[in-house]
């Protein structure tokens, strides 16, 4: 077990906590692990260690030094000087030198390599094999744990090998050829340097057991630190090139095939450099991929026949790419040695947050700043005549957070910036379709034109970003296809349907997602066509490329906090403008942030950053040159601080969005549409509606009239394939009509939620396509649930089923006398439907419609109030019930109704044209002596109401009773719900059964009403015994007889 790693002027090494009771046992682990140490086609005697060591040394103090080391040495280092003795010996040498040891470790370190190719693990063979972690503190932490890495390094292993083997058997031909007896001793350089370094560890280390063995990365790192100058020379020059090899990639210069895409923003680069500008090329985490992409542009560009700058060249620059296992120890001496070479411009490009991960000195401190003061001012590069500039990449994220830090920011402060836009589906198909030779390398097939189109199309909802969504779905149609040369859109469409391919989503951890394509059109914006013709304003002027950087609010017209179409009206200006759309919530800035790179608490303007970056990255690469930045919960951005909404995180954010948008503003060839999407506007704080920040304001129009529903309806029944019960367009278009007329006050999103709820009971009811009773029960689930599984006694079921006929009936009276009047501005609302089935917290119900009134008379406040006290009416007349916990909700109705009409509507008989709100506190400002007049003239309007109201039930108690019996019995059955039509029906029937007499009786009745309205107005209180002898005057006086009776069933 290895208990100490001991850092040593960059070398390392370890010593090992494993003793050895007797030299026996060491031996007998040297002879059973002896033969990987030997090479395959030779095969040698088992030497012991007790062999070795008892030779003659030269020199008294080299053996005491030697002798004082021995008991310590492990059985892998005895091995290791073991082998080296043998090559010594084998060569004819007089002793074991350095380079004999050397030859000893690489072959060890090649085997080892081998065995790991071989399966081997890692874990378990690390502690054999010393020389490991002293590269390893070169190279990268576990780096020979990855088959890739061992492969780039392995080749320089070889190459080292053969290279001492020659100088060490060149050295063996120039010695005198004598022949030498017994085992060659240790050379006394080889043991100094292996003796000092041994005690550099220990002093180092004063808490080891002085029998802690000597473990075998002590030989190596005794090469590096030897005082031999050309031994460490050689040590050092092998780490050097593992380095390079390990650290270096050749590969986009390499890489001929490439993506025109990126080939003006290559041009870009090589402009800047030949300018002598260090540059940072940004991209999103997400868009990884993007920097590769780049870099094969950037390296073929330069290549280019005939490409040529000012300055630069193909023959005059030479480009070095450091990988992400790069150091800045490498990049320092890179940087050293291309400033030696005058004649050339080196461009070294590294990444941003790896370089300074992997630097030895500062291992394990992943999530801190991870540059030293050195690496700053190499990167700093402000020397106008240095031949080095460098190309760091950087994901926003790092970039951002790193350059919270000042000494950073003063660093690169002069770099100039470029950012990478994200492929959008038109990109894609055109790059696929004009690079043929990329989708042969990457697909291994041809794909046709057909075939690239189709699979962007699809691959448009998949998770991820183009090209690589596209390719993913081409290699799998190509593997699935395995015989054929060329895949097809015939073969992708037999590839989804066979394998039910579904897309696979993954979670991001980014504040935002950019969409090219929202999917939506103008033409999506149904049932609101003034909202439509705001959107189509603003989609012409982005067209026109007069939109500007600017700042705007959605907000609807009901003061809603959702369902109302912001988001959707955005999208479709964005899908019909053709402009990409990025959403970002404000809420996500409410907390605060610590940084996880510069432990700053400045994320929430690091973030607006880097959405700004991605939009102004996108309107680059748009055609219209605009993006659009979507904003929800818009008040916690831009709310008055007075009012306590915003934190200050959402401040800080909000402010570096407004100066982010006044830096974009000075780029007059970029739009950046700041769409802020707010529940309160009266709460935004007034600085920000001033020009050029958020002057324009956008409602957002709820459906207004039965129309506009209708017209939802219809869109989205057929958008998402459901059927409407009817054969003819006509009686398709009746059950339409009456959904719409059912949802008055609905905004979209809860006549979607209806729409698809109708189905779903279509279905459950067997039925083929959605009838008017689908619709009546989704209403019903939507608004109040399912029916509830309470059962009712016999009474209480006729109780309700006469306290919503009550209801019904008063309402109907009240509509049809209207209508009689021929004076449409005093219509009320009509009937509905009745459900006598128990959901929620009531018992039954009665649901009104608006009529082709949409006046709020005296008239129409007054039949609602009447309409209130209906059931009352019912339960007094039938059960003798004057009152009851049933009748709450109605009675709270009335009042309300009441005090709306005299306080806010001036219809108030004593208070007169007057409308008196409640001060913030919620108190009425006025004297005692209005408001007794408020409250007298609330009790006209009540007592009256319900006066006319136990007229209507009293009148008409025989179809009261009927309608009880009828349908008592299947109250919660969950089968309850009559029509208005089937109630109007029941009525006009009864009606029509009747004697003359009781027909007489209702046309007196509607005489009394008119009388009782009359009297309302002029603020008189009518009570039952005064009633009779008012109707005689009033009748003869005031007005006419009613004309014509009731009206026929089917108008």
């Amino acid at each position: 077990m290895i208990i100490e790693a001991i850092n040593l002027n960059g070398i390392s090494a370890k010593k090992s906590q494993k003793k050895f009771d007797s030299k026996k046992s060491a031996d007998a682990d040297l002879t059973n692990n002896y033969n990987y140490l030997q090479n395959s086609k030779q095969k040698v005697d088992a030497l012991s260690a007790s062999n070795y060591f008892d030779i003659n040394f030269k020199g008294v103090e080299e053996n005491r030094r030697f002798r004082s080391m021995k008991k310590d040495f492990a059985p892998k280092t005895e091995k290791i000087l073991v082998y080296a003795t043998r090559i010594a010996k084998r060569l004819n040498s007089p002793v074991v030198t350095q380079d004999h040891m050397y030859l000893a470790i690489l072959v060890d370190l090649d085997k080892y390599i081998d065995e790991l190719n071989n399966g081997a693990k890692y874990e378990e063979t690390f502690s054999n094999v010393g020389s490991v972690p002293v590269l390893e503190e070169y190279l990268a932490q576990d780096y020979f744990k990855e088959k890739e890495g061992r492969a780039k390094i392995q080749p320089v292993i070889k190459d080292e090998i053969n290279n001492v083997k020659k100088s060490i058997t060149q050295q063996a031909q120039n010695n005198p050829r004598v022949r030498r007896f017994g085992t060659p001793p240790l050379s006394p350089s080889l043991i100094n340097d292996i003796y000092f370094l041994n005690k550099k560890l220990d002093a180092t280390a004063p808490s080891q057991s002085s029998t802690s063995l000597i473990d075998d990365s002590v030989l190596l790192a005794s090469l590096i630190a030897s005082d031999s100058k050309s031994t460490r020379s050689k040590a050092l020059s092998f780490v050097n090139r593992l380095q390079e090899a390990a650290m270096i990639d050749e590969a986009p210069q390499k890489e001929k095939i490439h993506l025109h895409f990126y080939d003006e923003k290559a041009d870009n680069l090589w402009r800047n450099f030949d300018l002598g500008r260090n540059m940072f090329v940004l991209f999103d985490k997400d868009n990884e991929n993007a920097p590769k992409y780049l870099l094969r542009s950037f390296a073929n560009l330069i290549n280019k026949p005939g490409q040529t700058y000012k300055n630069l060249n193909k023959d005059n620059v030479d480009i070095t790419f450091f990988n992400d296992k790069a150091t800045f120890e490498l990049i320092t001496k890179k940087y050293e040695d291309a400033k030696k070479d005058k004649d050339k411009k080196h461009i070294f490009v590294l990444d941003w947050a790896t370089a300074g991960a992997s630097s030895s000195t500062l291992r394990g401190m992943e999530g801190r700043i991870l540059f030293t003061l050195e690496d700053l001012k190499l990167l700093e590069n402000k020397d106008k005549e240095s031949n080095v500039q460098f190309l760091v990449l950087s994901n926003k994220d790092f970039y951002y957070g790193t350059n919270q830090n000042a000494l950073i920011k003063n660093a690169v402060d002069d770099y100039g910036e470029l950012s990478l836009p994200i492929m959008n589906a038109e990109d894609t198909k055109k790059v696929l379709i004009e690079s043929p030779e990329f989708i042969d390398k990457a697909v291994k097939k041809q794909v046709s034109e057909d075939a690239i189109t189709f699979a962007v199309e699809l691959s448009s909802a998949d998770d991820g970003i183009y090209p690589e969504k596209t390719l993913k779905l081409l290699k799998n149609v190509a593997s699935y296809f395995v015989e054929k040369d060329e895949i097809t859109s015939e073969d992708i469409a037999t590839y989804i349907d066979e394998t039910k391919h579904l897309s696979k989503t993954t979670d991001s951890d980014e504040p935002f997602k950019v969409v090219f394509n929202t999917g939506k059109t103008l033409d999506d914006i149904v049932g609101s066509p003034m909202t439509k013709a705001e959107a189509e304003s603003i989609v012409n002027q982005i067209k026109n490329k007069r939109i500007g950087t600017k700042g705007m609010t959605f907000f609807l017209d009901t003061g809603s906090s959702y369902g109302g179409g912001r988001r959707h009206t955005a999208e479709a200006i964005a899908g019909e403008a053709g402009i990409p759309m990025i959403t970002i919530n404000a809420r996500d800035f409410a907390m605060k942030d610590i940084d996880a790179m510069s432990q700053n608490a400045g994320l929430s303007e690091i973030k607006i950053r880097k959405i700004i970056n991605s939009a102004r990255t996108q309107a680059e690469a748009n055609p219209n040159k605009t993006a659009m930045i979507f904003i929800e919960h818009f008040d916690n951005f831009a709310s008055n601080p007075l009012y306590g909404i915003s934190s200050i995180y959402e401040q800080k954010a909000f402010s570096q969005l407004l100066e982010e948008m006044e830096n974009i503003r000075k780029n007059e060839d970029l739009n950046i549409i700041v769409v802020g999407s707010t529940d309160m506007p009266e709460l935004l704080d007034e600085d920000i509606m001033k020009p050029h920040k958020f002057l324009d304001q956008v409602i957002i129009y709820s459906p207004r009239d039965v129309k506009d529903r209708e017209d939802i309806i219809k869109y989205y029944a057929d958008k998402n394939n459901l059927k409407i019960a009817g054969d003819t367009e006509e009686e398709k278009n009746s059950i339409i009509k009456s959904a719409a007329e059912t949802t008055s006050g609905f905004t979209v999103v809860d006549i979607l939620y209806m729409l698809d709820k109708a189905d779903i009971i279509a279905k459950e009811r067997g039925h083929d396509a959605i009838d008017k009773s689908d619709f009546t029960e989704a209403f019903l689930q939507t608004t109040s649930g399912r029916v509830s599984s309470v059962k009712d006694s016999a009474h209480r079921k006729e109780l309700v089923t006469k306290h919503e006929g009550g209801h019904a009936l008063t309402l109907q009276f009240m509509y049809d006398l209207a209508k009689e009047q021929e004076k449409p501005w005093h219509v009320p609302d009509k009937v509905n439907f009745i459900t006598l089935d128990p959901r929620g917290d009531y018992g039954g119900a009665m649901y009104h419609k608006n009529s082709e009134n949409d006046e709020y008379s005296f008239e129409k406040v007054f039949s609602d109030i009447i309409c209130a006290f209906g059931g009352h009416s019912a339960e007094k007349t039938f059960f003798n019930m004057d009152g009851s916990w049933g009748i709450t909700g109605d009675m709270q109705s009335a009042t309300n109704t009441a005090k709306m009409a005299v306080q806010y509507m001036g219809l108030g008989p004593n208070t007169g044209r007057i409308s008196i709100y409640p001060a913030r506190n919620g108190n009425l400002d006025i004297s005692e002596k209005m408001r007794d007049k408020i409250d007298s003239d609330v009790d006209v309007f009540l007592k009256n109401a319900n006066a006319v109201s136990d007229m209507i039930v009293n009148t008409y108690d025989g179809f009261l009773e009927e309608f009880g019996q009828k349908y008592k019995d299947r109250v919660g059955t969950g089968d309850c719900i009559i029509t208005a039509d089937e109630f109007q029906k029941e009525l006009y029937d009864w009606v029509e059964k009747q004697p003359e007499s009781k027909k007489k009786e209702i046309e007196k009745l509607k005489q009394d009403v008119l009388m009782v309205i009359d009297k309302t107005k002029k603020g008189i209180v009518i009570d039952k015994d005064t009633i009779s002898e008012e109707k005689k005057h009033y009748a003869q006086n005031e007005h006419p007889p009613v004309k014509g009776g009731l009206p026929p069933v089917d108008e």
